[in-house]
């Protein structure tokens, strides 16, 4: 376990609010505890590093004393971004040797998540560059979708990349423009699928297959029935664009 004081505000003044906040190497129920606040609903696979920021004021005894938390877990093998950045780095290894490489050198930011009562206060941003150092790894990585709203990966020291579409998403919007949507109407998934279902037969089996397809990359989300709520998570995935994120130590 480490721990260490908030520091100081710009300025020299310290918030008083997180004075008494300690980061802390935890297991994963800390991260349990938070969970139902981060957007992705499932929970990381194979965690290697959990960190938490623990509130230890004494007045606050009783209360929720784990604030955030953060997951560390390995990389996966194959991510085209990856290798653009590192400049072709992998290029040339055989698989056993790429995932040897990748095992020894980087670690993946997989879930950060904050408290709502604590958010506003530059505490993820402190949470990812505090605990960077002590994953003993070079290369510490994000592939995030909420990541270019939020900042707080960059205002930590990491370094974004914008992220191409998966070739699925792109087929998929290119077959909803075919039948007449195009994306300015994600924003409204009722109206889409209103009008969905308002095509013909052959238009409505031509863009059910195209969904279909797409959802297959989704685990049991592939069985969802036809409807509104389908409509709106296939529409919330092809809106969102990831951005990845790198911080790599000399």
């Amino acid at each position: 376990m480490f721990e260490r004081k908030a520091a100081p505000a710009a300025g020299g003044d310290e918030c008083t609010v997180v004075r008494d906040v300690q980061v802390q190497r935890v297991g994963i129920e800390a991260y349990r505890r938070l969970a139902r606040w981060h957007y992705r609903g499932c929970e990381p696979r194979a965690p290697v590093s959990v960190f938490a920021l623990v509130d230890t004021h004494p007045a606050r005894f009783g209360i929720e004393s784990v604030v955030g938390a953060i997951v560390y877990t390995m990389p996966v093998a194959n991510l085209p971004i990856r290798d653009v950045v590192l400049h072709g780095r992998l290029c040339g290894l055989t698989r056993p040797q790429r995932l040897a490489w990748l095992n020894a050198n980087v670690r993946t930011i997989s879930r950060v998540v904050i408290d709502p009562r604590w958010r506003g206060l530059g505490l993820a941003a402190r949470l990812v560059r505090e605990t960077m150092p002590h994953v003993n790894t070079p290369v510490v990585e994000s592939l995030a979708v909420m990541g270019p709203i939020s900042g707080f990966f960059e205002r930590a020291g990491m370094r974004s990349y914008p992220t191409p579409r998966p070739a699925h998403a792109v087929r998929l919007i290119e077959a909803l423009t075919v039948v007449g949507v195009d994306e300015q109407a994600f924003v409204d998934p009722a109206q889409v699928d209103a009008h969905l279902a308002g095509l013909d037969r052959p238009a409505r089996a031509f863009i059910e297959r195209e969904m279909r397809l797409f959802l297959g990359a989704y685990g049991t989300r592939r069985h969802m029935p036809a409807g509104p709520q389908r409509t709106a998570f296939i529409l919330s995935r092809l809106g969102g664009r990831a951005a990845y994120y790198i911080k790599i130590e000399a």
